[in-house]
């Protein structure tokens, strides 16, 4: 899971910006439109009112659109995971205005004069129109934005006052986030047990079928590529000699420049290519024919020039291709209770006199600096959960099992570094703003949960967003 979160890392990121206008995005473009034609796919139902594919659909393309995203460059995975947050934003909008229209928040005469200015603001600034020359249904619709909007506010203020912060949880936060400690640790890895368990004859073949998603092979690009502290007149003398002799390899070796092939999916960096480049290398890819060359594509260091061959299309895994690697994943899963007891046992044995080495002995002993919780660490994929199991440890000392993907850590609490009061005074302001973000963001959560439960959701998106795939 780790390596796919770093592999499509910029997908998380974009998705930020997504959620960050996705209201905005649904209030200006009516989520309340009538549906016409004769679809039928229903997405979801809120509070009674359904929510079509094709309204969504309309809603979705806005939102990417205004963040210059290119859908088919996601990982089918990340569009529907995105695809479901934004309907889920859709939801909420929905049912959060039945709520207001129940009358559970007033607004005052004072906002009501917020109301009208603001009308005129969304007439000038969104449709530079005046708002006098608005039919009836026109001016209602406005209103309808602008008194949402005070809405909103008002609701987010409502959260925010729920939230109080003692100077005890202020500081206990910073010594969960500033406090050091140091770690002896073991990694029992799990495949150790591997002989001593089983699996069904069919249970490879039922985890392939019911997981296929994840057993795809992406569209994929080969083109000739040369990248490096390349001038912008040498790389656009490269581009012409390589249009020329159809054939960017024999151009640049000519050129005494190193030249490669490479494969890659849209959702991948190019190999060798920062991401600036790999952009826009992309974009080319989108026009282009087979056999043609970019012009000079500026890159952090000198110029890219890159001539497209093919384009391998995507397509669904053999299951004999993966068998042998889903039945090892398997044994590896049912493994894990197995190295996590040898853990425990290990424990229990530092419990009745034996010293950390003693109990274990036979495995590599391993030991941290003086580290914090949120410390990373390239020595191992998983150091983040260890670090979140040691500092679960009581500072008086002790020693845990903590499991991870591959099998199970043994981690003893070795020495603690208390930072300084100083510390504390300089950094509380900061403290407390981020805790009182997340507890706002947790009780904005909680509030969604209750009004999903209140107007009655019905989500039909899982069924009707994998057939995409």
């Amino acid at each position: 899971m780790m390596q796919f979160l770093r592999k499509h890392m910029k997908w998380i990121f974009l998705f930020v910006a997504i959620c960050f206008i996705a209201t905005i995005a649904f209030v200006w473009s009516g989520v309340n439109k009538t549906e016409t034609g004769s679809e039928n796919n229903v997405l979801a139902i809120a509070g009674g009112k359904e929510i079509r594919l094709a309204e969504f659909e309309r809603n979705w393309t806005e939102v990417i659109q205004a963040n210059k995203i290119e859908e088919s460059n996601m990982p089918p995975i990340q569009a529907i995971m995105f695809k479901k947050q934004l309907l889920n934003e859709m939801i909420f909008e929905i049912l959060v205005k039945k709520y207001f229209s129940s009358g559970a928040i007033k607004l005052t005469d004072e906002d009501n004069e917020r109301v009208k200015a603001y009308i005129l603001y969304i007439c000038k600034q969104q449709y530079n129109i005046d708002s006098s020359s608005l039919d009836s249904n026109g001016f209602r619709k406005v209103k309808d934005m602008a008194s949402y909007y005070f809405y909103r506010e008002k609701l987010t203020s409502l959260i925010q006052e729920q939230v109080r912060l003692s100077s005890a949880e202020i500081t206990e936060e910073f010594l969960k986030k500033n406090e050091q400690r140091k770690f002896k640790y073991i990694n029992i890895d799990s495949a150790k047990f591997a002989a001593l368990t089983a699996i069904g004859t069919n249970d490879a073949k039922t985890y392939f079928d019911t997981n296929k998603l994840y057993f795809k092979t992406p569209e994929e690009y080969r083109m000739q590529i040369v990248s490096g502290n390349i001038s912008l007149d040498k790389a656009k003398l490269l581009a012409a000699d390589a249009t020329k002799k159809n054939d960017l390899l024999a151009a640049s070796a000519l050129m005494g420049l190193k030249a490669g092939i490479v494969k890659f999916s849209l959702s991948e960096l190019i190999p060798g290519v920062d991401f600036d480049a790999s952009e826009e290398v992309k974009k080319f890819l989108k026009t282009c024919s087979a056999g043609e060359v970019t012009a000079p594509i500026k890159a952090r260091k000198g110029y890219v020039v890159a001539r497209f061959l093919e384009k391998l299309p995507a397509g669904e895994m053999n299951f004999e291709s993966v068998k042998g690697a889903i039945e090892n994943r398997l044994k590896i899963d049912k493994s894990l209770p197995l190295a996590e007891a040898e853990g425990n046992k290990l424990i229990s044995e530092m419990t009745t006199g034996k010293t950390f080495e003693q109990a274990a002995a036979g495995y590599k002993i391993s030991t941290t600096g003086f580290v914090k919780s949120t410390d990373i660490s390239k020595d191992t994929e998983e150091f983040s959960l260890l670090l979140n199991g040691g500092f679960t440890i009581p500072k008086t000392g002790g020693a845990r099992t903590v499991r991870h993907n591959g099998g199970c850590f043994v981690v003893q609490l070795i020495d603690v570094k208390q930072p300084t009061r100083d510390q504390l005074s300089k950094d509380a302001e900061t403290i407390k703003k981020n805790m009182t973000e997340t507890k706002q963001k947790a009780l904005q959560g909680e509030f969604s949960g209750w009004l999903r439960k209140k107007y009655k959701v019905v989500d039909n998106s899982d069924k009707i967003f994998n057939k995409s795939l």
